[in-house]
């Protein structure tokens, strides 16, 4: 069946300026579409929007109950967040817990992303991190898994090492779509990517939200993550972020996470069911903003009833005087 994509504009004045085609679909538990837009099988390469399962292993492995790892630190594991004083205090308390040094990051340098925290952070004579890395989270609890695991901690962002294997299968289990050497890739923190077809990457998180498919061990395991970050959202993203203000906005029903070239998804706990999307030319502002329509019509919010919702569906388009000249 051949279905229209999402057609995101950009209007500056009267006129369409920009457009933006969107695939998306939603899924239940059971591998049904729910509702779909485009090309459900595109495949392409989900990024950081799989944090939550690569994730998952802190917890099933036991590493983060042995390291005392807390609701921050759990979040941070599954963020791209912006390097603030905060993320990086967390980030260096993971590493003390696991008794691994940042010389052992294996992910670039980096300095914060908003560009107030980024001067402050230059101003003070300080060079880039790689604690500061939007993914040094994420990094830290693979390192602490090695480290739990007797595992070397070296070589722990490479596809064979045994953590990545673990978590390549852990794909595998909850997408139905083989994640090895034929569709592996290195996402931009340096771990693996693999591109999957839309409907597995919304299939994985379905699957997880509605539980039935899966040990009772791995819903515990998704649904402990996805508490940390509603309880922390600021840990995911940072405050200007979509995945940070849905969950700010929607603590409990809808999680969200993004990854790189337009890609989202959003979990709804209380319906079993996920959501991925793509943009296919790699904008983000065209995923935001179908992410935040769709998932303001699946919870059947009424415009104005959630505020954060209507200005992330359709953000105006500002020129240098902040003067609102047109609309996503």
């Amino acid at each position: 069946m051949t279905r229209a994509p999402i057609t995101v504009n950009v209007t500056r004045g009267p006129a369409v300026e920009s457009e933006h085609a969107v695939d998306a679909v939603l899924m239940d538990g059971r591998g049904g579409i729910v509702r779909a837009w485009g090309d459900t099988e595109r495949v392409f390469y989900p990024r950081s929007s799989v944090k939550l399962i690569q994730a998952l292993p802190v917890i099933e492995s036991g590493a983060a109950d042995a390291f005392g790892f807390d609701d921050e630190a759990l979040a941070l594991a599954c963020a791209s967040h912006d390097g603030t004083c905060e993320h990086e205090r967390v980030a260096a308390g993971m590493l003390r817990a696991a008794g691994v040094s940042q010389e052992a990051y294996e992910c670039g340098p980096q300095t914060p992303a908003a560009p107030s925290d980024r001067a402050a952070f230059l101003q003070a004579g300080r060079e880039p991190l790689k604690i500061i890395n939007g993914c040094s989270g994420k990094h830290a609890g693979m390192m602490g898994c090695a480290v739990h695991a007797g595992h070397p901690v070296s070589g722990y962002s490479q596809p064979e090492h045994p953590h990545q294997v673990r978590i390549a299968q852990i794909f595998t289990e909850l997408s139905g779509a083989a994640h090895n050497g034929h569709n592996c890739a290195i996402d931009g923190c340096a771990v693996p990517t693999y591109a999957i077809p839309l409907s597995a990457l919304a299939r994985s998180f379905a699957v997880l939200s509605d539980g039935s498919a899966i040990s009772a061990d791995r819903k515990a395991a998704a649904d402990r993550l996805m508490a940390a970050c509603f309880k922390h959202p600021e840990m995911v993203a940072g405050e200007r972020r979509v995945d940070t203000i849905l969950m700010r906005a929607l603590p409990g029903r809808a999680f969200a996470k993004t990854g790189a070239e337009g890609v989202c998804i959003a979990v709804f706990p209380e319906l079993g069911m996920a959501l991925a999307l793509k943009n296919r030319d790699g904008a983000m502002r065209a995923a935001w903003a179908s992410l935040a329509a769709i998932v303001r019509d699946t919870l059947a919010i009424e415009p104005g009833a959630v505020p954060e919702l209507d200005t992330l569906a359709g953000p105006p388009i500002t020129n240098t005087n902040k003067t609102a000249v047109g609309q996503i």
